[in-house]
């Protein structure tokens, strides 16, 4: 699904993702060649890394209370958001009420509901 695993201390990983073909088309010749062999997406179910002061392992109630999230994009059995955020853009993955992996996106890529359901949709993200 475009993702590399990278392995660290204590076992957890980071699951980084490049923009496929499928991800790429549909977007203008300028943010394609932006794109183009950049990690866009980053992932991780490693508790010591903090997105806005939300980690893995959280219930979703307690992310609500440190983040604004919109309506989830429901992919298999997880539920996704997409958080606004200055330099970059938020992930978190949640299943039954847990969160799962948080992570950053290129902002280019999440701009609209469309754009959003685009990028998670590439990655299989339901896996």
């Amino acid at each position: 699904y475009g993702f590399d695993d990278f392995c660290l201390i204590g076992g957890f990983g980071i699951r980084a993702g490049y923009p496929s073909a499928k991800l790429l088309r549909g977007l203008s010749a300028q943010k394609q060649a932006q794109l183009r062999g950049r990690i866009v997406i980053a992932l991780t179910a490693n508790p010591r890394y903090v997105l806005d002061g939300v980690r893995a392992g959280m219930t979703l109630a307690a992310a609500r209370r440190k983040l604004s999230l919109a309506q989830p994009f429901r992919i298999g059995q997880n539920n996704w958001y997409i958080v606004s955020r200055r330099a970059t853009a938020g992930v978190l993955k949640v299943r039954l009420g847990k969160v799962e992996e948080v992570g950053i996106t290129e902002r280019l890529l999440v701009q609209t509901r469309v754009d959003q359901q685009r990028l998670l949709s590439s990655f299989g993200a339901g896996q």
